[in-house]
Order: C-alpha cells, then sequence, then structure tokens
C-alpha cells in the first residue's frame, strides 16, 4: 500500500536532462556543419545529438522541418510507434 501525503500521492516529476545553460543558440561558434547536421537547433554538444544524427540517417525521424529538428518538444504516442515502427522495419 502506497502511504497518503494528501493530495501529493502518487504524483511523480521526471526531467530529462539539461545542456550547459551557458550554451547559447544563437551563438554562431557553435553552429552545427550543415553538411553532417541540417538541424539548426541540435548542437555537437547536446547529449542527444548522436542520437539525433543516427536516427535521421536510418530513417527512423526526419525533424519538424529541413533545418529544425525541435528537441524541446514533447513526443506524442503517435510519433513514438511511428518511431518504433520505422525502427523494427530497418533491423529486419
Amino acid at each position: 500500500m502506497l502511504p497518503y501525503y494528501g493530495d501529493k500521492c502518487c504524483h511523480y516529476t521526471v526531467a530529462q536532462p539539461t545542456t550547459d545553460p551557458d550554451d547559447d543558440p544563437d551563438d554562431p561558434d557553435v553552429d552545427p556543419d550543415p553538411s553532417t547536421n541540417p538541424f539548426t537547433d541540435v548542437r555537437e554538444n547536446n547529449y542527444y545529438y548522436d542520437a539525433v544524427l543516427w536516427a535521421v540517417d536510418n530513417d527512423i525521424t526526419y525533424g519538424t522541418s529541413a533545418t529544425k529538428f525541435s528537441p524541446d518538444n514533447t513526443c506524442t504516442r503517435a510519433q513514438v510507434v511511428t518511431f518504433l515502427y520505422r525502427y523494427d522495419q530497418t533491423t529486419i
């Protein structure tokens, strides 16, 4: 049985790791190379950089536009199912 804490019972908060707070997305010194990374909002120092490029290279996802990946957007269930389906198709 779970302990009862009033209206705080069973409420959980999960946060994603963040990048360096000093990372300025408009800083031209850290702009990605468009020949290897088409997304202006995914920087080499982001923890998810390699995963994003792998997913794009393997046709798992394509980003939200030709130049945006929108890594801070929330994924819908439909997007997650689509990613899993496309991953499954690449492993056959």
